[in-house]
């Protein structure tokens, strides 16, 4: 005979407790930190969990060996793991560990693991440089942007301005500057130097990538992420700014809701022609969540900058595009109605163990 049982595994910091940044609200999944400052009507994953009696929820591997070693020998026990956590949070030897664990476990007659998530790929979602690899491996590279690491000169002069300085392991904008010349490209790479931001252990994290200027199209800066949700895109959204090249938002200088709307609409039309593409990418993530932030110009080109491990928006989106633009449930039908895409919910959760 055969038991099934369904696992969560949340390892800090995403322990699955009250402080859990997974929440629910207009259909969408959030990733939310500070949610008790954002109203009641964005539901935190425990909430539901804890009507469940159809999911183990473990906060560390003691836990889950104590579990699967008290199973019962004489059934074979089917157990569908799910891994919440991120590789800046998860060293190397902390994930092979996983593996082994999971391999020597699956050596017993009576137990099955299947891992719900490829742990091989954390490193993809944390490197920007392991992204482009994969990328690249997978047939996508006509959909990154031109990129060369940064101590390698004669791949940067074949780059053309304005690019970005970047950090492949960096983010929300942090370690990235914009140059429009060689004199100032020349002279960021010194400041970086002399400020001990680049040594000899880290150097080959640093890259320079050509710089996608929406600004000069649109009059703002713009960029998308879309999301998913078990490998299907079922979202994206704008960010936008006059006056930030780099992450595509600010608190100080809002468009107006025309302009925004008229973003929300490009994207709208971009998920539509590219959906295709888009799944293809996350199902070789293969990760139950994720997303993609990419650039664009026109229809036709998309230019991907990175894969994140994200539940949702995050409370920028909430405080800039849903609190300042008014946003309301029938902002989301509305997008919802336009790209085919259902409403999720946390009951949702339980098609990643399928």
């Amino acid at each position: 005979m055969e038991k099934i049982y369904n696992i969560f595994l949340g390892l800090p910091p995403h322990n699955i407790d009250i402080n859990h940044p997974l929440h629910s609200n207009f259909g969408l999944f959030f990733h939310l930190k500070k949610s008790s400052n954002l109203g009641k009507q964005y539901r935190q994953v425990t909430d539901w969990l804890d009507l469940q009696d159809n999911i183990q929820n473990f906060h560390n591997l003691k836990q889950l060996e104590y579990f699967i070693n008290r199973l019962d020998k004489t059934f074979h026990n089917k157990i569908n793991l799910v891994i919440f956590s991120k590789k800046e949070f998860l060293a190397q030897s902390e994930l092979q560990l996983i593996l082994n664990i999971v391999e020597e476990l699956n050596n017993l007659k009576h137990i099955d693991i299947d891992i719900k998530s490829n742990l091989n790929n954390f490193e993809i979602f944390y490197s920007k440089l392991e992204f482009y690899k994969f990328m690249k491996e997978n047939n996508f590279q006509q959909f990154i942007p031109e990129y060369s690491l940064l101590y390698e000169d004669k791949s940067v002069n074949n780059l053309r301005f304005p690019l970005l300085i970047r950090n492949s392991v960096s983010s929300g904008g942090k370690d990235t500057f914009v140059v429009s010349n060689m004199k100032e490209l020349k002279k960021i790479k010194r400041l970086l130097y002399f400020k001990n931001l680049i040594w000899s252990q880290n150097k080959k994290q640093w890259f320079v990538q050509e710089f996608i200027d929406t600004k000069l199209k649109f009059g703002y800066y713009r960029s998308f992420r879309v999301l998913a949700f078990n490998s299907k895109p079922y979202f994206i959204y704008p960010n936008v700014s006059y006056s930030n090249p780099i992450t595509h938002v600010s608190e100080k200088d809002k468009l107006p809701k025309h302009l925004f709307l008229e973003s929300v609409n490009f994207g709208i039309d971009i998920f539509n022609i590219h959906k295709n593409l888009f799944t293809e990418i996350f199902k070789k993530l293969d990760n139950p969540f994720s997303a993609l932030d990419f650039v664009c110009t026109d229809s036709d080109n998309v230019y991907i900058s990175e894969a994140e491990l994200k539940y949702g928006p995050s409370e920028k989106y909430v405080i800039n595009q849903i609190q300042y633009f008014d946003l309301d449930q029938e902002f989301f039908n509305d997008i919802r109605s336009r790209i085919n895409i259902d409403p999720l919910n946390f009951d949702d959760l339980n098609s990643i163990f399928e």
